[in-house]
């Protein structure tokens, strides 16, 4: 049986991102009664879809139609830069709290100090789905569900929802398809058959890190000053985690052990047991195919050519101009750098994580695995003046058609079980977004950082409330172990460590300590 924790919700160690950090936001007051109040990040998808929901939303309503329906007049929606990184400037006011924040994490400190509402009967409420009539809570993915549900008191047995998941993010790599189909194949590395056409240039994605290698050495040939892997330091480090996970889980077996067989697979590490979860063998491999790609002679290679100073925005937009051949990034890239792709006039597709060697197969063949951000949510703070109206909002957009109407207009998908492929104007989106529809609903399984076979009962407190999801690395930050590639051995970071550098399973043996105390593991 879980035992209750002594004490909820310190960091400890310093290994915690900060919680409810500040904004700076101009904080008008947008509280109103009877005019929901919407803070959104503005970048990704952009405004134009929430408006649309907004007005549908109230004219249903409101027995009246959408074009009656003005914004500032009866919604405002209200765009905070620094949203991502915490909510307090908005949660804690009494003059300008909105009805809903639509943010990329809820920090569980927000919801133990009584600053978010339970969604509990938003969850609960029922919807027609293809006829039959089901709850929102069992027509959503549950793994987007449980991890937003806390236990917010010492003494509490229950779990409860605190935030409604709002997009199922595929994080891959993209590729520019116009300049891959100019390339010559003439590396010595062999591709398959179907990789190239009858002139010997590439017609495809490379889908193994084999292939991935032999169209590097391609690109080298082709235009040596074509930058190969669009990556960057600020702000997007984190964003190896889809490269990262997909090996590691195609190493280490996605649910069962697959080849290290003592070690436990890899969503078994989620289950926080051990510290010796950090020495799992899948996760070494994993950095050592990034160095095997990014690195040599102790510098970054295959790269911008000043990759250390670049921003994971100035990566993606150098990317939309034609700069390199591939990107690591998200559904949201033709979205947000839609006039930067207009002007290139290329084209542009999102691609799975080519696999590794020695990777789990199902039926014979490699497991096709997609890594999902799933923490993207919308939540109602306490101080919200028209919850009811807030969570009506969130029913409404938890339908099944709008939940295709949202992946229609934004081409992104919500974490909820339909196929966003047969919404009606599927034909006229673009390559892109069918791309990554394609990536999302051709997956053999998904990679999610959740202990997914644990019983939401037994879910570790470490998990749920000491921010861990947020660095697989024990809270070491990305940059950091991705620039040690440069001199150290996956070995090395992960378990060895070295007189100057204190290896991630060192880290989390203290770390472990701390917990155990806290929580009377």
């Amino acid at each position: 049986m879980k035992k209750t924790p002594k004490i909820l919700f310190l960091s400890t160690l310093g290994l915690c991102m900060p919680l409810l950090a500040g904004c700076n936001v101009n904080g008008d007051n947008i509280k109103m009664a009877d005019r929901l109040s919407i803070v959104y990040y503005p970048g990704g998808y952009g405004a134009d879809y929430l408006h649309t929901l907004c007005k549908e939303f109230l004219a249903s309503k409101n027995n009246t139609t959408p074009d009656k329906i003005e914004a500032g007049k009866d919604y405002v929606l209200q765009p905070d830069e620094d949203i991502t990184y915490g909510a307090d400037y908005w949660i804690t006011s009494d003059e300008r709290c909105p009805d809903i924040i639509i943010s990329n994490i809820l920090q569980p400190k927000a919801v133990t100090q009584g600053y978010i509402s339970n969604l509990d009967d938003v969850f609960d409420a029922t919807i027609d789905v293809d006829g039959k009539s089901m709850q929102i809570r069992d027509f959503a993915m549950s793994e987007a569900v449980e991890q937003y549900s806390f236990e917010i008191r010492r003494g509490q047995t229950d779990k409860h929802n605190f935030a409604m998941p709002w997009t199922a993010i595929p994080i891959s790599i993209a590729y520019n398809n116009t300049i891959l189909k100019q390339i010559q194949h003439v590396s010595s590395l062999s591709v398959g058959e179907d990789a190239l056409d009858s002139e010997g240039k590439w017609q495809r994605a490379p889908e193994t890190v084999t292939e991935l290698k032999a169209i590097f050495e391609d690109c080298k040939a082709y235009n040596p000053n074509l930058a190969i892997f669009g990556w960057a330091p600020v702000n997007g480090t984190n964003w190896f985690e889809s490269l990262i996970s997909t090996w590691w889980a195609q190493r280490q077996g996605v649910d069962e052990p697959n080849q290290y067989t003592t070690e436990g697979s890899y969503y078994d590490f989620w289950k926080y047991d051990s510290p010796d979860i950090f020495k799992q063998t899948g996760l070494q491999d994993a950095l050592g195919t990034i160095k095997d790609l990014l690195v040599s002679g102790g510098e970054f290679v295959n790269s911008f050519p000043k990759v250390g100073e670049m921003t994971i925005k100035s990566a993606q937009q150098a990317f939309a101009e034609g700069k390199s051949l591939f990107c690591l990034t998200g559904d949201f890239f033709e979205k947000e750098y839609s006039s930067f792709i207009e002007q290139s006039g290329q084209d542009f597709r999102m691609m799975r994580v080519p696999s590794i060697e020695g990777a789990e197969t199902k039926d014979g063949e490699v497991k096709k695995l997609t890594f999902l951000n799933i923490s993207s949510c919308a939540y109602v703070p306490s101080k919200a003046l028209n919850k009811q109206l807030a969570k009506d909002f969130l029913v409404y957009t938890s339908t099944k058609s709008s939940c295709e109407k949202i992946s229609g207009m934004i081409g992104a998908i919500r974490p909820f079980n339909y196929d966003a492929r047969n919404i009606t104007d599927y034909s006229s989106l673009s390559q892109f977004t069918k791309s990554v529809f394609d990536l999302y609903y051709d997956a053999d399984d998904y990679i999610v950082k959740f202990p997914r076979n644990a019983a939401i009962d037994d879910i570790s407190p470490i998990y749920l409330y000491e921010g861990v999801s947020e660095s697989i690395f024990c809270g070491a930050n990305y940059f950091t172990i991705i620039s040690s590639l440069k001199t150290l051995t996956p070995k090395q970071i992960m378990v060895d460590g070295t007189d100057r550098f204190e290896s991630v399973y060192s880290r989390a043996q203290r770390a472990f300590t701390e917990w155990n105390r806290l929580y009377d593991l």
